[in-house]
């Protein structure tokens, strides 16, 4: 039951997470609100994470590994402020789509992380959604995003790139917590670390660009940001817990990011009108499969 229950939270993760995409769409393109924007997220966020937080177990100081909890979730809160600003400006600037593909599929790092350096399975199976995977990024950041017909350029490449690298680092430390020995995270905190830190970066990051004041509708798509992007949080950690013991933690991420893409790029078709070349659509089922191939080789079959 642990087993069912962990993939199907990894899926519904996915599909929140595509519904915040849909959002993001609603932002300006010109970028002038994305800096106060961010900055209620940030806000909306840290409040729902700290009413999670069971803070007798923090203040009776049974929380082990603290201060390392801070750093790994705190520089990944770092991260996610950088990558969702640039996936963001990407998204603006090109298709939509395709910005969005990209982006999430920086889940392949912490998934070669979890092979190399914790030793989960891989297989035959794994190794060609990699591939497949790679391809994908390669085949959509070579042809460049579309927005209205325009083609983006160069400057649309460095910004997704920069989302793709970004976002990779968070997800990437978001696992290490929970391959420490006998470590769980009772207090709730792994969420509220990371959420403090993405504040304070966008934080900055809106003083820098002249702190403009939150106007009622961005206020209110953040708050929709933020309610999506947190229970697909919830939902994705609650799915690695469940998953770890059977050692499938790698199946986690192929199939949140499988389920999002996958939802994203429909509503990217049907909602905004966003067309896809051929190559594009191409290098996406290419990219869904080699999703699917990630999930199977992480399976404890001998065919995987």
């Amino acid at each position: 039951m642990d087993v069912a229950a962990g993939v199907g939270l990894a899926v519904i993760a996915g599909i929140l997470f595509a519904a915040v995409g849909g959002v993001l769409k609603r932002l300006p393109p010109d970028g002038s609100s994305t800096p106060s924007y961010y900055l209620a997220l940030g806000l909306f966020t840290l409040a729902a994470a700290l009413l999670r937080v069971r803070w007798s177990l923090l203040a009776a100081g049974h929380v082990p590994r603290l201060g390392q909890l801070v750093a790994v979730m705190g520089a990944s809160g770092i991260f996610t402020a950088i990558g969702m600003s640039a996936m963001t400006a990407a998204m603006g600037r090109g298709h939509g789509g395709i910005s969005w593909a990209i982006s999430q599929s920086a889940m392949i790092v912490p998934f070669v992380l979890s092979v190399a350096v914790f030793g989960d399975r891989v297989g035959a199976a794994g190794g060609i959604g990699m591939v497949l995977l790679f391809a994908m990024v390669a085949v959509l950041g070579a042809r460049g995003g579309t927005a209205r017909g325009t083609h983006t350029g160069r400057g649309w490449f460095l910004v997704v790139a920069a989302a793709f690298l970004s976002l990779g680092a968070s997800q990437a430390l978001s696992i290490i917590p929970q391959r420490w020995p006998g470590w769980t995270d009772t207090a709730n905190l792994r969420i509220a670390v990371s959420s403090a830190f993405f504040l304070a970066t966008l934080a900055l990051a809106w003083l820098v660009k002249g702190g403009r004041p939150i106007k009622g509708r961005i206020a209110l798509l953040a708050l929709a940001h933020a309610a999506l992007g947190f229970s697909g949080q919830v939902a994705l950690f609650r799915a690695i817990d469940l998953l770890n013991p059977h050692g499938l933690v790698a199946l986690c991420h192929p199939l949140s990011t499988g389920a999002t893409i996958l939802s994203f790029s429909i509503y990217s078709r049907v909602a905004l009108g966003e067309r896809f070349r051929t190559a594009a659509t191409a290098a996406l089922a290419a990219g869904l499969l080699g999703l699917l191939f990630l999930a199977v080789g992480s399976l404890p079959i001998p065919w995987g």
